[in-house]
Formats: structure tokens, sequence, C-alpha cells
């Protein structure tokens, strides 16, 4: 029987495993120490991984590696499972999004052989961004539905506001800005009652973030600074990066370009540091709106070409649209008629299957207007009455 790990020593082994890289080097860790050859260790170092991930991606990228290399030496398909989860929220935390599916996927597979409901339901909590950035809503909401009888059935406050705050943030992506503050604003509520810090940031940014597309500019720089203030207390630094990116948008939306452009700088050297190529993609996206509105044409062009390939290689339909309907408006300023109506075509189509009707209209306007300015007037017409 392996010793249980001295709780006593647990930092210590947790700082030296954070440095680690490599097989090697984690059976030469556990060659000297093989009392820590444990399920519960395994099981510590999963718990530790989503934590970790707001604070450092490379110290929660050993700590996963380190619980996966552990489960499988041990050969027990529940904590092979655990690791997986742990995997597959780095990976979606890092925008590799389709691995991360993978991994949600083997996870729930062996919760769901093992008749282990509570760990599938947790599974499939988490993985419900991770499917709606890879456009499957259908899925999405079964995921959703069967994790909310689970959690529903125990009365688990906790994991009821999780889920909460995961779907409405999928809501957010389809327009639903109302009732998606409403429901952030409730989980928060819960988070600060339950003392978890992590999902309190987090509440907040996206209460903020609904706040800035209802055009309520103040209130919602005042969620970010309170939201901010929780990461910066609670060592949640990826999270700052994050929020901060938030930041830069809002001062864009009220005419600050300058400060805009300046946090965006900040952010992309933060997320290269990071390795976090999802927000990076975002900030090339949002500064390309940026000099749409300053009619820098060609950086628009190359920017929101950059993030529309971005997007596109990490699998992200929403993301990907937007870029393209930035990159269409820029073609059109350049008179480049043609390219621009196949990407604002292509860009409609996508946000049609996303269910968002308001950027499907969006298109129609955008349409319109080049229709317009190309003197194809009854065309136009019947494109902005659609609109």
């Amino acid at each position: 029987m392996p010793q249980q790990p001295d709780l006593e020593l647990s930092q210590q082994w947790i700082e030296e495993l954070s440095e680690l890289q490599g097989d090697e080097a984690l059976e030469s860790f556990f060659g000297r120490h093989p009392h820590l050859i444990d399920a519960a260790v395994i099981e510590d170092l999963c718990d530790r991984v989503p934590t970790v991930i707001r604070m450092d991606m490379e110290r929660a990228a050993a700590l996963s590696s380190a619980a996966r290399w552990l489960a499988e030496k041990i050969g027990d398909e529940y904590l092979i499972g655990r690791s997986e989860r742990a995997c597959a929220n780095l990976s979606h935390s890092r925008g590799n999004f389709k691995r991360a599916q993978e991994f949600y996927e083997s996870a729930l597979s062996k919760f769901e052989h093992l008749s282990m409901d509570r760990e599938a339901a947790i599974t499939k909590t988490s993985g419900l961004v991770n499917l709606a950035y890879l456009g499957d809503y259908d899925r999405v909401f079964e995921w959703e539905k069967s994790s909310r009888k689970y959690f529903t059935d125990l009365d688990d406050r906790v994991r009821i506001a999780i889920l909460d705050n995961y779907v409405y943030g999928i809501f957010f992506r389809q327009y639903h800005l109302e009732e998606s503050e409403s429901r952030f604003t409730s989980s928060y509520d819960e988070f600060l009652y339950q003392n978890n810090s992590q999902m309190a940031a987090i509440a907040l940014r996206n209460i903020a973030a609904c706040q800035i597309n209802l055009h309520r500019f103040d209130r919602a720089l005042t969620t970010y600074k309170k939201s901010r203030e929780y990461c910066v207390e609670h060592g949640l630094t990826r999270l700052i990066g994050e929020v901060d990116y938030n930041i830069a948008y809002l001062h864009y939306l009220k005419g600050e370009y300058t400060q805009a452009i300046q946090l965006y700088q900040v952010t992309r050297q933060h997320c290269d540091e990071e390795g976090d190529d999802y927000h990076r993609a975002l900030c090339d996206l949002d500064q390309s709106e940026v000099c749409v509105e300053l009619n820098l044409v060609e950086e628009a062009r190359l920017l929101s070409k950059t993030a529309y390939e971005s997007f596109e290689k990490l699998g992200m339909p929403y993301e990907t649209a937007k870029s393209l309907t930035n990159l269409a408006i820029a073609l059109s300023r350049q008179n480049n008629i043609e390219l621009s109506l196949e990407h604002f075509a292509r860009a409609r189509q996508m946000f049609k299957r996303e269910n968002n009707d308001v950027w499907t209209a969006m298109i129609d306007f955008y349409v319109g207007s080049v229709l317009f300015r190309e003197g194809r007037f009854f065309e136009s017409l019947a494109v902005v009455t659609d609109a």
C-alpha cells in the first residue's frame, strides 16, 4: 500500500513538479519520491490546474502533464479521466479548442463507462464553452440540460452558478444581453457567498461585457476595475490580461482610440508571454475594428486578415465570422467589391449557423451600404429592408 503524501510537504513537491518538463524528468522525480505515486496526488494536481491556469500557464501545463503521467502509470480509468479533463481545461485556455474537445470527450467516455454521474456532469459543464467556440450548439444545450438536471437534483448551488455563468456566456455570443447580464449577476452573488474569488472575477468580467454591448460604458468600466482588483488580489495574472483586453475595447467604444491601441499592445505582449493565441487574435480583431473606425483601411485589412486566419485555425466560427466582416468592410473601402461581397456572404452564413440574428442583420446592413455606393439601388433596398 503506497504511503499517503505528507500534506506539510505538499507545497514543496508542487513547486518542484511545476518546473519539470518531459517524461524523463517525471520518471526521475517519482523515482526519488515513490510514495507520491498515489491517487490522492493525482486528484490534488487535477484540482489545482484550473486555478493555476489563471496564474501561470506553464506551471499549469507542468502540473497537468504530471497528473496524466501518473494516472497512466497507475492505469486507473477514473484517474486518467480526471487528468484528461485537466488537460482539456489547459488546452481550452491556450486556445487549442479542437484538442481540448478530444480530451473532454475522452474523459467523459471514461466517467460514463464507470457510471460516475457527478464527474460526467462536471466534465460536460467544463466543456460547454469549448463546444460553443467550435460552433456545436446542439451538443452545448444537450450537455447543459444533462448537467443542470444532475446538479439541481442535488441542490448543488455552486455548480449551478458555474453552469449558469458558462451558459449565459454562450447566450451573450448570441446577443441575449439583458438576460445574460441578469444571470451573470446572480452567479456573481452566489460566488461571493461561496467565497469563490476566481469565479467571482470571471462573472464580473462577463457582467461588464454585457454592459459594454448595452452601451452602459461607465458602469462597465467600474465593473471591469472591480474584476481587475479581484484578479490582482488573488494573483490571477492571466485573467488580468483578459480584463485588460476588454478594457481596451471599452476605450475604443468610447472613442478613446489612443488608450485602446496602447492597451492592445500591452495585452498582445502578455498573450505572447502566456502562449494565449486566442486573446492575441482577439486583440487583432478588435484593433482592426478601431482601424475601420479611423479609416486606416490597409491596417484594418491586415489586422482582420491575421485575426481571420488565427480564428479559422482555432476552429472558432463566431470569431472567424467577425474577422471576415471587418476584412470585407476594409476590402469594400479599397474598391475590391466582389471579394468584399463574397466575404460578407460567408460571414453571414456563419452567423446564421450561430443563431445570431443581430449580426446577420448587421451583415445585411453592411452589404446594403456597399451596394448603395455602387449604385445598385434596388439590390440595396431589398437587403437593407431585410436588415
